[in-house]
C-alpha cells in the first residue's frame, strides 16, 4: 500500500510541476512586444512621475479602439496575478 501512495504522490507532483511549465497563452491573434519607455524613473513613496511604455502588436489582429480588438495595458501588482488593481482614470488612452 505505501508503494503506491508513493507512486500516486509522485505522479501527482510530476503532473502538477508539468502544468505549471506550461506558458499561459493569450486568444488567438492577439500578442505584443515591449518597445520601451521614454524614461526609467526613480521616485519615492509619495512622489509621481510621468512616463510612458511602449508595446508593438506582435499578432494578426488589429488593435482599434472603441472595438471588440480594443487593447489595454493591465497594471499587476508584484504578486504577478492581482491585475487591474489600477485606477483606469489614471491611465490615457493613445491611440496614436
Amino acid at each position: 500500500m505505501r508503494k503506491i501512495v508513493t507512486a500516486v504522490t509522485a505522479a501527482s507532483l510530476a503532473l502538477s510541476m508539468l502544468a505549471m511549465a506550461v506558458p499561459a497563452s493569450a486568444v488567438s491573434g492577439y500578442d505584443s512586444a515591449y518597445a520601451g519607455e521614454s524614461a526609467f524613473v526613480n521616485i519615492s513613496p509619495g512622489q509621481t512621475q510621468n512616463f510612458q511604455v511602449f508595446f508593438a502588436n506582435a499578432g494578426t489582429t488589429n488593435w482599434s479602439r472603441g472595438t471588440s480588438t480594443q487593447v489595454d495595458l493591465a497594471a499587476c501588482l508584484d504578486d504577478k496575478t492581482t491585475c487591474n488593481a489600477q485606477d483606469a482614470s489614471e491611465a490615457s488612452w493613445n491611440s496614436g
